[in-house]
């Protein structure tokens, strides 16, 4: 699993602006997917971990339509 930090810079409306990674990247998500207590100026643990049954699924998923478009499936 990997974790970067961010830093909230600010709120807009219903998103929130926040500051990533030592380069400051700027990322807007949701607010209401950030902690209730969060505040600007508030630095957040992000954390990414990978969904193997999803990507499993979703490979399979585009397998299957390469395979019925190259046998000329609709």
């Amino acid at each position: 699993m990997s974790n970067l930090r961010a830093v909230i810079d600010r709120f807009e409306g219903r998103m929130a602006v926040l500051l990533v990674g030592d380069e400051e990247q700027r990322l807007v998500l949701p607010r209401n997917v950030l902690p209730k207590e969060a505040l600007e100026g508030t630095v957040l643990n992000i954390s990414f971990e990978i969904d193997q049954t999803a990507t499993n699924d979703t490979k399979r998923r585009v397998q299957d339509l390469i395979d019925r478009l190259s046998r000329g499936d609709s």
